[in-house]
């Protein structure tokens, strides 16, 4: 069950960084 949690909070976490990483880029193109 444990190792559930942890997938979970790893895609989370993936997706955050992701969504991050993208805002940051875009700024830097404008």
């Amino acid at each position: 069950m444990s190792g559930f949690f942890v997938n979970i909070n790893n895609q989370v976490f993936k997706t955050f960084y992701c969504s991050r990483l993208a805002r940051r880029a875009s700024e830097v193109n404008r």
